[in-house]
């Protein structure tokens, strides 16, 4: 586990002025171990930083299933995972462990995501390998296509990890974060090659308790429709009756049924409150399944 003494050169990448406010959810200022997509320096990473800060313990996962199999364990502990990106689009991995697991949603964190190439190599046109995540890949598509076109371009499991690949490797370079880089000593060749300038990733924070109501809330759930005609409709027309704001929608298979698929959504409002409360009533009479992700403190959208 990592322990409180964070590496320095960690912490100048991280701004203090963006340190998420927290200040309506105290909750989720209780000393905890908080669980990562790891090794340090991924994005996850910077996101739970800008959270729960430099003083608290973190314990880096291997993988996302890691972290919700680490939350779900009898500690003091919460974790961090990525949702979706503003451009790429959601992490499924994550929307299926939500399915499968036994967590709660207890907050949600706005990222602005820069990327950079990191490398020793003296020049952009010298690199002839790339290493990063799939998403960190996708979100910078097009600045690789124009730039390095003859480029190969590998999958790994995290930026960091990328960035890590290619320590030692004169022509190889990473796309990850400005923290992975200070972390691990690697200089940026070219800074903020993500294709989109707004470019930006929702990561959750997931525990065990269930959270009350701060007056700017959002409450997930997840739901499998019955077999009845019209079944999604009614769901909507459910919502829609009580002026209560769907923020997300996203379906995906169950892998227990053959075509059988989840929906996740998340909803304006927290469950204690009347008319969302009276809705997620509603409509378990359209579904064969309702599970209550959780209400938690609306995010913060990023500056850019």
């Amino acid at each position: 586990m990592e322990k409180r003494n964070h590496d320095k050169t960690a912490r100048k990448s991280l701004d203090p002025g963006r340190r998420q406010n927290l200040s309506t959810v105290p909750s989720l200022k209780e000393e905890s171990i908080i669980a990562y997509l790891g090794p340090a320096g991924t994005f996850t990473h910077e996101a739970a930083l800008s959270v729960f800060g430099h003083e608290a313990s973190y314990q880096a996962c291997e993988t996302i299933e890691d972290i919700f199999r680490w939350v779900e364990r009898d500690l003091p502990s919460r974790g961090v995972v990525p949702l979706e990106n503003a451009y790429a689009g959601p992490v499924h991995i994550t929307m299926d462990l939500l399915y499968t697991g036994a967590v709660k949603i207890q907050g949600e964190i706005l990222s602005q995501i820069h990327l950079h190439l990191l490398s020793q190599a003296p020049s952009v046109e010298l690199v002839k390998c790339v290493y990063s995540h799939p998403m960190a890949i996708a979100q910078c598509k097009n600045w690789l296509k124009n730039h390095l076109p003859h480029a190969a371009v590998t999958d790994v499991a995290s930026t960091a990890l990328a960035v890590k690949s290619a320590i030692g490797k004169p022509h190889a370079a990473a796309i990850g974060s400005q923290l992975a880089g200070l972390t691990y000593g690697l200089s940026a060749l070219k800074d903020n090659v993500e294709d989109n300038p707004d470019n930006a990733t929702r990561f959750l924070v997931l525990g065990k308790k269930r959270l009350k109501p701060t007056g700017n809330d959002k409450t997930s759930i997840l739901f499998l429709l019955s077999h009845e005609r019209g079944a999604l409709y009614e769901v909507l027309r459910v919502l829609a009756e009580r002026s209560i704001p769907v923020i997300l929608i996203e379906s995906r298979p169950t892998k227990k049924k053959k075509w059988e698929r989840c929906y996740f959504m998340d909803l304006e409002g927290h469950a204690t409150d009347r008319p969302v409360g009276e809705a997620l009533a509603k409509i378990e009479k359209h579904c064969a399944y309702v599970k209550h992700l959780g209400s938690y403190p609306a995010g913060e959208e990023p500056e850019r």
